[in-house]
């Protein structure tokens, strides 16, 4: 530290990047060396520089889970960006979401402002990213913040039908205990029951049935859950789906019923 404080006495800029977009304050970052932070920030050192992957002093802090560091760039006059994103088109947000982070999501919302509705390339929004990662508190959290329940990505993908397709049981359980339509069609007309029984998620399907997804809903080529599970082999989601009233003689478009798939 002293070092430093020697070179930026004598000029140095804390702001020089190497050759991975890397300056000093997030090299310190990184190495969780609070006192180099203070140093370099003392000497101007910007906390909005992007390296390599896009990620800022914000961003690393984040990631490290430095919250009274992060707490400091939100609340003093560093004049840090909180909604900058990424090389992935990801802001800290985001970052701390699919991290499980509740604590660093409530600081980023409630002292930085961030924005919950914010959405990446993929049209993924905070909470689909808290759903990839299977972290239902902080789907909580973000909810309970203003984010959108329904909020599609670029396929129509809900937080749910993501949910489902991961096989995330307890994520599901919370989506639909906080009122996600359970038969919401992506740009394919796919829907999350579809999506579990194609991946074989046989928990999921179990619960999705018990909560009345539309089992008669056709997909591409006028495939319904149970003519998916038929094309899959898999019977233990053909099991649930057929105690709970799903027909052996829905059609398809293209490959008749089921006994014919």
């Amino acid at each position: 530290v002293e070092s430093c404080r020697i070179l930026l006495n004598k000029g140095a800029s804390p702001n020089t990047a190497d050759l991975q977009g890397r300056t000093p304050l997030g090299v310190a970052i990184y190495n969780e060396n609070s006192t180099l932070v203070d140093l370099l920030l003392q000497f101007g050192a910007s906390p909005n520089i992007q390296d390599a992957r896009g990620e800022t002093a914000l961003s690393l802090a984040v990631g490290k889970r430095q919250y009274d560091l992060v707490e400091r760039f939100l609340t003093k006059s560093e004049g840090v960006d909180v909604e900058v994103v990424d090389k992935r088109g990801h802001s800290a947000l985001m970052k701390a979401a699919f991290m499980g982070d509740k604590k660093m999501c409530d600081l980023l919302i409630t002292v930085g402002k961030a924005q919950v509705y914010k959405k990446g390339p993929l049209g993924f929004s905070t909470v689909h990213m808290a759903v990839k990662g299977g972290h239902d508190e902080c789907i909580v959290l973000l909810l309970e913040r203003g984010a959108d329940l329904e909020a599609v990505d670029n396929e129509g993908w809900t937080p749910l039908i993501l949910a489902a397709n991961e096989g995330q049981l307890r994520v599901v359980k919370t989506l639909l205990d906080r009122k996600a339509r359970i038969d919401h069609r992506d740009e394919r007309s796919r829907t999350a029951l579809m999506q579990a029984v194609h991946n074989g998620h046989d928990e999921v399907v179990q619960v999705l049935c018990e909560r009345k997804a539309d089992l008669k809903i056709k997909g591409p080529d006028g495939w319904t859950a149970v003519l998916v599970a038929a094309s899959v082999g898999d019977t233990d989601c053909l099991a649930i789906l057929l105690k709970h009233g799903a027909s052996l003689t829905d059609l398809s478009i293209t490959k008749g019923n089921v006994i014919h798939i």
